[in-house]
């Protein structure tokens, strides 16, 4: 997914509610950063408050292109994917 781009947590985003949301890869590419999360095939308890700091950092920073991918046993699939402020 990644080929090797990525740095691990590597960037922490502090949030306007004062919380803060670190993303599991962080890479650039043609001067473009991306933040990544990535999910397994289980669902944990966990995932909804990763779930709403995501969309946070998503709306707070709309320089940066957040995605959201979840391991389905098979592959990897691209979730919450839409760019915010592209168009």
């Amino acid at each position: 997914m990644l080929a090797g781009r990525g740095v691990y947590e590597g960037l922490t985003f502090r949030l306007p509610g004062g919380s803060r949301y670190t993303p599991d890869w962080i890479y650039e590419a043609n001067g473009q950063l991306f933040a990544v999360e990535c999910k397994g095939p289980h669902r944990f308890p966990s995932e909804g408050r990763a779930l709403t700091a995501f969309l946070e950092a998503r709306a707070a920073w709309r320089s940066v292109v957040f995605t959201w991918f979840r391991w389905t046993g098979t592959e990897w699939r691209e979730q919450h994917c839409e760019a915010v402020g592209r168009g």
